[in-house]
């Protein structure tokens, strides 16, 4: 791997960690980074590392920033920094970029859990998720970081959520409860989270446990954003009160 966007945005060079410095050239290189291989125009470069009020030398100082990471990215993973008439592209193999690696993970591991080989989906989701060190874009200030963050973390919850899947699969119930009930203190409005620990609890023998986590669920959705439980909750709900075991598939949260 020799860049990594899932935490702190980092360059490695043969493993070997490369500073990058100056608050604009990290932004530019996490913007090519979420946009490798494809090009990136000017305006969206200035509009997201230079924000609304850009100063009248910035195409100078754009040009500058490129220059400058092109350096740094010698020798990095045969990377580079192409020109284009509309813009700029950051190309590379994406298999050294862990977003890229992470996505692809995970639709395999998805792939696999809706073809029912649940443990081949237990092992891909677990190493995808293991790519992730903290925040993605960490020590990254740009207009752009808010949203990108936004849509990296739904990614990686719906990773989660089918890594989760498969271990309930796999009767790893025990082990997915205090996951799911770390998530949910962070998140509680997040039912598939809810639904899949109303299962592990279940499949533990503790159904009173689990008839409460969907009544605190309901609470919430309705205090919180004035509507009633969707489908996949209401689905486990219904489940547990007729005391099906085992339960289908699709209530153990498989996609």
């Amino acid at each position: 791997m020799a860049f990594r966007v899932l935490g702190p945005v980092e360059v490695l060079r043969q493993g070997v960690l490369v500073p990058v410095r100056g608050g604009r050239a990290r932004a530019l290189l996490a913007l090519l980074l979420v946009n490798a291989n494809t090009i990136v125009s000017g305006a969206q470069i200035v509009d997201a590392v230079w924000g609304e009020r850009p100063p009248s030398t910035v195409r100078t100082q754009v040009h500058v920033s490129v220059s400058s990471l092109r350096k740094l990215l010698a020798g990095v993973g045969g990377a580079s920094i192409q020109t284009h008439p509309a813009g700029y592209r950051l190309a590379t193999d994406p298999q050294r970029i862990d977003l890229s690696v992470f996505l692809d993970m995970s639709r395999s591991g998805r792939a696999a859990l809706r073809q029912q080989r649940v443990a081949e989906a237990a092992r891909t989701l677990h190493r995808a998720l293991e790519l992730w060190r903290g925040t993605a874009l960490g020590g990254v200030r740009a207009s752009f970081v808010p949203s990108t963050v936004v849509r990296l973390e739904e990614h990686r919850l719906t990773a989660f959520a089918d890594r989760v899947a498969a271990d309930l699969g796999l009767g790893r119930h025990h082990d997915v409860i205090p996951e799911l009930r770390s998530l949910l203190d962070e998140r509680p409005l997040l039912e598939r989270a809810r639904a899949q620990l109303m299962v592990a609890l279940h499949l533990a023998g503790r159904r009173g446990d689990a008839l409460a986590v969907y009544r605190e669920g309901c609470a919430l959705l309705r205090t919180e954003l004035g509507v009633d439980p969707g489908p996949e909750l209401a689905r486990a709900h219904g489940h547990l009160l007729r005391a099906h075991v085992p339960l289908p598939q699709r209530i153990n949260g498989i996609p």
